[in-house]
């Protein structure tokens, strides 16, 4: 009896010895299925971080590319020509919008009068008091430029204003005006009901269909 339980004792030491290690190993593999599931979610975490940091950035670098994109496809003369006709005109319509811009474009084409050495639509407009709005910078030229500057195609009215003046710019339209070269808008003068101090004389009138007169009234050379 005592060597069936010595046998017994020596069995079950073995056996708790053998169960004891197997336990110890299988929990040193789940340690270490832990560490390395940690490790994976660590760095898939950091993958997913710098994913959504470069698709952030792509969003941004895309934003500015087609920002820049926008602007530039504007030279700034073109800028200037297309904010001074909003500067005189953007609340008369795209037929006050041609006019001005065909006025502008006959005076850098003139090479007889006044504007016979401004010859660049740059220099036509920044001709001292050539055009009120850009020599007094008023509100109106000073919205239309910045948002020429800073385009985003989101202004209907700037964009209409575009579609309509650049064939003008581009001389690729018919002259609405007829050769006009001056104007001026009997509402604006000051005193109420004066004129220009134009030797009209020397001018003709020309109407052009959509245009009120108490707007603007048209002149060129004779």
């Amino acid at each position: 009896m005592s060597t069936d339980r010595t046998g017994g004792g020596i069995r079950v030491n073995v056996y708790g010895t053998v169960f004891k290690k197997a336990l110890e190993e299988a929990a040193a593999d789940a340690a270490a299925a832990g560490k390395n599931a940690a490790n994976e979610a660590l760095k898939a975490a950091k993958t997913a971080d710098a994913a959504k940091k470069t698709a952030e950035l792509a969003k941004e670098t895309a934003w500015a590319l087609e920002k820049a994109a926008h602007a530039s496809s504007l030279s700034e003369e073109q800028k200037l020509f297309l904010a001074t006709i909003a500067g005189e005109s953007i609340g008369q319509g795209a037929t006050a919008w041609a006019a001005i811009g065909h006025v502008i474009m006959n005076r850098v084409a003139d090479r007889k009068h006044e504007w016979k050495e401004f010859n660049t639509v740059t220099k036509v407009i920044q001709q001292p008091w050539a055009f009120t709005c850009y020599t007094r910078q008023e509100t109106e030229y000073v919205k239309a430029k910045k948002y020429l500057d800073n385009r985003t195609k989101t202004n209907e009215l700037y964009e209409e204003l575009i579609r309509v003046a650049l064939p003008i710019y581009n001389n690729t339209t018919t002259d609405t005006t007829k050769g006009a070269q001056l104007y001026y808008s009997p509402d604006s003068m000051d005193p109420p009901g004066t004129k220009p101090l134009w030797d009209f004389d020397k001018l003709v009138e020309i109407t052009i269909s959509g245009i009120n007169s108490n707007d603007f009234r048209f002149y060129k050379y004779k």
